[in-house]
């Protein structure tokens, strides 16, 4: 299993990038979660990605999370989510 995370400062050139690379690397919509958060990402939120991440792909064998946070991440998040990176359910 591969985990990427991609970061940048400027929000329209990612959604192009992170929208190209999903298609090179043939993952389907349907098996994209989406997660966008406009104001800071706290714990609750990487806890309700961690339950999309367990389950698996509907249409093929990748899936792909992709979180927009624009703000702050809590470090109690930030520390979440690196567990999630580093090991993958």
């Amino acid at each position: 299993m591969q985990s990427f995370l991609i970061t940048t400062k400027e929000k329209n050139k990612a959604s192009i990038y992170v929208s190209n690379f999903l298609k090179e690397k043939g993952i389907d919509s349907i098996d994209i979660n989406l997660h966008s958060f406009e104001k800071a990402m706290g714990i609750e939120d990487v806890r309700n990605i961690q339950k999309t991440v367990i389950l698996k792909p509907f249409k093929g064998k990748t899936k792909a999370v992709v979180i927009q946070a624009y703000e702050n991440i809590t470090t109690e998040a930030q520390n979440a989510l690196l567990k999630v990176l580093e090991e993958p359910p």
